[in-house]
């Protein structure tokens, strides 16, 4: 059952309380009474340092034993039926572990810009993605539309 809550709107000096009605489950809303003293103020960057001078770790750093990485291709058509895949070459290629295809029987619909079509699993990033150049794909690409109005006919 929605609840009644008092709220201050508006802005710093010209604030006014209105009743809100606020769901069940919902986080009671920030207002005017709110401390938001972090709110265009200045904050010490505590990475900073670790950042600039290239220190600091992010995920790609990481690694860890046995670990593999893993790159997607995607298809550049936004419509096109996928008739034939040659992996073979890209499995003979340095690293890589495995090939998995998004569907193992052809023909593939793809449907938009961007689809994956397979991903590639390799012991460096690098390696997955030479891998990925190296397949070689069909496609044979069908009309789109790029309005709703197009799209409504068909």
């Amino acid at each position: 059952m929605p609840k009644q809550v008092q709220l201050k709107v508006g802005v710093e000096k010209n604030l006014r309380e209105i009743t809100a009605e606020i769901p069940d489950n919902t986080p009671r809303p920030w207002d005017g009474s709110d401390e938001l003293k972090y709110i265009g103020g200045y904050l010490k960057r505590i990475d900073g340092r670790e950042k600039t001078t290239g220190r600091a770790k992010f995920t790609f750093d990481i690694q860890l034993p046995g670990m593999l990485y893993a790159r997607f291709l995607r298809s550049p058509y936004p419509a096109a039926i996928v008739r034939k895949i040659d992996i073979s070459k890209a499995q003979n290629a340095p690293g890589v572990k495995a090939i998995l295809m998004v569907q193992k029987k052809l023909p593939l619909v793809v449907r938009f810009a961007g689809q994956e079509i397979l991903a590639v699993a390799a012991e460096t990033s690098y390696q997955a993605e030479a891998a990925l150049k190296l397949v070689e794909v069909d496609y044979n690409i069908q009309p789109f539309v790029l309005d709703t109005t197009e799209a409504k006919k068909s």
